[in-house]
């Protein structure tokens, strides 16, 4: 299976052409990350808190904000590209059987 850095950047435009599509996909995979992790995603991305806030609210050092939220990225990163991915090439797949 081919690692989620090495998909054509063609793929990556296309497989995020549907935002309700990928709202879905993100907040499946928000769920599955740890609690700690998913607390820092809500208050960086959703409350648009800064590092430094963040570290003060949830008495970590920044440093260690950063590293968690570099880590949640990773891990929602190829789940949500690899099923939006697949869902667009089935969907292309269909069209192509249906119509040539």
């Amino acid at each position: 299976e081919m690692p989620c850095y090495e998909y054509p950047y063609e793929e990556y435009i296309i497989s995020f052409q549907n935002k309700e599509n990928v709202k879905a996909l993100l907040l499946r995979a928000i769920r599955e990350l740890p609690q700690r992790q998913q607390e820092l995603v809500q208050l960086r991305f959703y409350d648009q808190l800064s590092y430094e806030e963040i570290a003060e609210k949830t008495s970590l050092s920044i440093r260690t904000v950063y590293n968690k939220l570099h880590e949640a990225i990773k891990k929602l990163r190829c789940p949500l590209l690899k099923e939006s991915i697949q869902r667009n090439l089935y969907s292309l797949y269909m069209v192509a059987v249906l119509f040539f």
